[in-house]
């Protein structure tokens, strides 16, 4: 079967190319807003002709005709809105995104294994929205990763996760437990009645769990060091369920070769939580780097240098 030629030569491409960076180089604003312009159009009359496709399911009346009902699934009040969805329509209920765009929403504990195990690769597999903006945030690692690389991975890990393991890790999670208690005692003083944000204790020794048994590396937030990584975590998430709603252009920036354009771009975005995004990918990738280096050194010294035997999973992996 003969195919259609591409009407552009290469070096057409690449002056189209070049233009088109230029355009969204002097004039951000502008060239953003066309382009998403443009594929909103699109994507809405896409879904606005488009039949129903779960006649026979009921579901909330849509919030808005640009967003349908993801602000009240993915908004920080949302759990009145999933509990009534649970109440009034049972464990399955039919919800609006983009346009109209239809979405089943479930919570079936049997339906839900069979998507989030059984079936994952294969009859259920998850959209590539969620692999993809896991992949740009975090890497191809075991989260992002689907098929046999992501068996493969999960092999690879097993060693560290067995029972002998975990028991060996006890030491480094009491010693996080009693600096935990030591600093929120500091924290009240003389204060009996005090009031002690807890979250922010329990997000603090989550951190420095999976710093020290994990990576082998401490962030030193329970003691008092302003992490900037720390701060990057936590502002990942507002910020990409800020970015939910968005996820229908997310494919047309994430295909953009080069990859240092979608970086161009995101610093570009008019709206602040994609910078804010991208900022804190950044640091935590910046931060991923100084450690896996320091690792790498550590292992090549040896145990003089290092002092001890290490139990975390970093120093563990390379043997397996």
């Amino acid at each position: 079967m003969s195919q259609t030629p591409f009407p552009l030569d290469h070096s057409q491409a690449q002056l189209l190319l070049s233009r088109v960076t230029e355009l969204l180089h002097d004039y951000p604003l502008e060239s953003s807003v066309a382009l998403a312009a443009t594929s909103l159009g699109a994507y809405a009359f896409k879904h606005l002709i488009t039949p129903s496709q779960y006649p026979n399911i009921d579901g909330p009346p849509s919030s808005s005709f640009a967003f349908g009902n993801l602000y009240d699934i993915y908004s920080g009040q949302a759990v009145a809105f999933h509990d009534g969805l649970q109440d009034k329509y049972g464990s399955v209920s039919k919800v609006k995104g983009m346009f109209g765009k239809e979405n089943l929403f479930v919570s079936d504990p049997r339906f839900l294994h069979e998507v989030l195990v059984k079936g994952v690769d294969t009859t259920f597999r998850h959209p590539n929205f969620a692999y993809d903006i896991t992949r740009i945030s975090f890497g191809p690692g075991l989260l992002s990763s689907t098929g046999d690389l992501h068996k493969a991975q999960r092999k690879m890990l097993n060693p560290v996760f067995t029972a002998k393991h975990m028991k060996s890790l006890t030491p480094i999670f009491d010693k996080i437990a009693q600096l935990m208690k030591h600093s929120i005692i500091k924290e009240i003083g003389n204060m009996p009645g005090k009031e002690v944000d807890m979250l922010q204790w329990c997000g603090a020794a989550a951190l420095e769990l999976i710093g020290q048994a994990g990576l082998g590396h401490t962030f030193g937030v329970l003691e008092g060091v302003d992490s900037e990584y720390s701060r990057a975590v936590k502002e990942y998430l507002p910020a990409l369920f800020k970015v939910m709603p968005l996820k229908a252009f997310f494919p047309l920036f994430h295909n953009l070769k080069p990859t240092a354009l979608q970086r161009k771009l995101a610093d570009w975005a008019p709206m602040p939580y994609v910078r804010k995004m991208k900022a804190a990918i950044d640091v935590q990738d910046q931060q991923a780097q100084i450690i896996l280096e320091k690792k790498k050194k550590d292992l090549n010294d040896g145990p003089a240098t290092a002092g001890e035997e290490s139990h975390d999973i970093m120093s563990i992996l390379p043997g397996t």
